[in-house]
């Protein structure tokens, strides 16, 4: 549901580095599930991991009791520690999964830092015009105004009211908005699509996503699952409509006696490099091994797509701020305009 909570990067990094070292260091999985709940950072945590560890004290796996916590947890996530329980490699596994949350942490501070500058203009812009509709209040009767420069009849603290929730509103469609694409709710599918084939944002876009995928089918396939599993899994971590609505289609694939190249290819939806690797990585037997060096190889690309990602944001928000700003002039310029026509002599 939309206000249920799931666990951050930042909590699922640092869970994950504890409970493997700890276990590592062979500390009792009963031990350190009860650390867990008594030292997580917040509320919610605390109440997820206690749940957790009350289930793990009485025996039951560490997969089943991530499990009953209503989705907190990221699937890929309880996978992993259910395979890594089942091959006796769960201290790998976390330390693993700890890397790539951290990873996927630093990316997001990346691109918050370099885009910060264009969203304190927004700010500054909105503000500015929030600003300007409360000062046209105070020259006229705000409940009447004499002086309504913008002829919206916005002005005054009434006006300055229904500005700030008008903004409250359009900021809770964005977040909505985010957390559907953040989820991969089936209707903004047709969205992530159409952002793939933007020039330039598209192949940004691309490769993060391919990042992602690349490591995700290194870690599941390294780990001997069933291969339909393993596939499912991986394009699900993506959380895009592009490549979860290739799920289907490629697992028929592969149960038809397909190769997973063939597979991957016959949805003409994944660059040349990629299935060149997968190609070599089936063909060698040694696929897991091949998807990990893609993924550090795109490692080193996600930056440069990450800058350009902020600045076609910027450039957005550029021109959303000249536009608000011409729009406003021209209001002015044809108020004032306006009145010096009415007061000329006939």
């Amino acid at each position: 549901m939309f206000w249920s909570r799931r666990a951050s990067l930042h909590e699922l990094s640092r869970l994950c580095f504890r409970l493997g070292h700890a276990i590592d260091a062979g500390v009792d999985i009963r031990i350190a599930c009860r650390r867990e709940a008594e030292m997580a950072p917040s509320a919610v945590l605390r109440s997820e991991m206690s749940q957790v560890a009350q289930m793990v004290a009485e025996g039951k796996p560490l997969f089943e009791a991530l499990r009953t916590c209503d989705q907190f947890f990221p699937p890929i996530f309880i996978e992993l520690v259910r395979v890594g329980e089942l091959a006796g490699k769960l201290p790998e596994i976390l330390l693993e999964l700890a890397r790539h949350y951290d990873e996927q942490l630093q990316r997001r501070r990346l691109f918050l830092s370099l885009a910060s500058g264009p969203l304190i203009e927004l700010v500054l812009a909105l503000s500015v015009i929030g600003l300007l509709i409360w000062i046209l209040g105070i020259i006229g009767d705000p409940y009447n105004p004499v002086v309504d420069p913008l002829g919206f009849g916005v002005v005054g603290t009434p006006g300055l009211v229904l500005y700030l929730v008008i903004l409250s509103l359009a900021a809770g469609c964005i977040a909505g908005l985010f957390w559907a694409i953040r989820s991969g709710i089936e209707w903004v599918r047709p969205l992530q699509k159409l952002t793939l084939k933007l020039p330039v944002l598209g192949s940004a876009l691309e490769t993060l996503q391919l990042s992602r995928l690349s490591w995700s089918m290194a870690i599941t396939f390294s780990t001997g699952m069933d291969v339909r599993e393993a596939i499912r899994l991986s394009l699900s971590s993506t959380n895009h409509g592009h490549y979860l609505d290739h799920i289907r289609p490629i697992i028929a694939s592969v149960e038809r006696g397909e190769s997973l190249y063939e597979a991957f290819a016959a949805t003409g939806g994944y660059p040349t490099y990629f299935l060149d690797v997968l190609q070599s990585g089936e063909q060698s037997g040694r696929l897991a091994e091949s998807m990990e060096h893609l993924s550090k190889q795109l490692k080193d690309q996600v930056a440069q797509s990450l800058r350009v990602l902020t600045v076609a944001a910027g450039w957005a928000i550029w021109v959303l701020i000249a536009a608000i700003i011409i729009f406003f002039i021209f209001r002015l310029a044809s108020f004032y305009i306006g009145n010096i026509s009415s007061n000329l002599p006939v």
